[in-house]
């Protein structure tokens, strides 16, 4: 639980760090590790990010504080991406769509995110190539009492869709 200590500059050192190839920032969700976000990636200041960023897994998992912005600013920075566990955050179907078409992803996260969409999903799950072939792990889960992402046809258009490389799904 260092979220809080977690400041602008140290969050933009991390995404400088030209041989990390791992983040993870489970239930940082607090007020302050949001704004520092916000700054490094919303400002004029992102611009001097790496556009290119070695990193093959990240976890925002339970960063429910971070608005979408984020991660449409992040994601298309990670053409290395293998594992993402985007788990109840805001990430949204934009968002999820600008991850590079280089990116391999082998294990996705996407479960009580309720910003997503099942269309959105379905769209992405069966025509971007950062999936099409790679994906073992797949984690759609939802809870019925606050969000259905998947309804009954959103399942039955993606079932088929699914990659025959597929070894987990929640």
């Amino acid at each position: 639980h260092i979220d809080e200590e977690l400041s602008a500059d140290v969050i933009r050192k991390l995404f400088e760090m030209p041989r990390l190839q791992a983040l993870d920032f489970c239930a940082s969700s607090s007020t302050p590790f949001r704004d520092a976000m916000m700054t490094v990636f919303r400002s004029t200041r992102s611009l001097d990010l790496p556009q290119v960023m070695p990193i093959t897994r990240l976890s925002f998992h339970e960063c429910t504080i971070l608005p979408s912005a984020i991660f449409e600013s992040l994601l298309p920075r990670l053409p290395y991406l293998t594992h993402l566990d985007v788990t109840h955050t805001r990430i949204t179907d934009n968002a999820l769509g600008l991850l590079p078409r280089s990116a391999r992803l082998t294990h996705l996260n996407l479960s009580k995110c309720s910003s997503l969409s099942g269309e959105g999903v379905v769209q992405f799950l069966s025509t971007h190539p950062a999936v099409k072939d790679t994906l073992v792990y797949l984690n759609l889960l939802m809870d019925a009492k606050s969000h259905e992402m998947l309804d009954e046809n959103d399942v039955t258009a993606l079932l088929p869709m699914l990659p025959s490389t597929l070894k987990s799904l929640s």
